[in-house]
């Protein structure tokens, strides 16, 4: 796995965890915050694997990455 790939899903993994752990601890704009964040990595893994695009979430799961943002650009 190519080394922006480890990175990028360090931080999806990062964002998900941080919105379970804080998601009644936070305002709902930084709860917001985080979810565009994590949404944003999720785009750029996505950007680097483009077959990924069009792969189930369970598949994904299992790559490192449970979900695809329902918001893609």
């Amino acid at each position: 796995m190519l080394s922006q790939e480890c990175q990028l899903l360090a931080e999806i993994e990062f964002w998900r965890e941080m919105i379970e752990h804080e998601k009644n601890a936070v305002s709902v704009e930084a709860l917001e915050r985080m979810r565009q964040a994590l949404a944003l990595a999720e785009r750029k893994l996505l950007m680097l694997e483009p077959d990924w695009a069009d792969t189930d979430s369970a598949t994904l799961a299992r790559l490192g990455s449970s979900r695809i943002s329902a918001r893609r650009h």
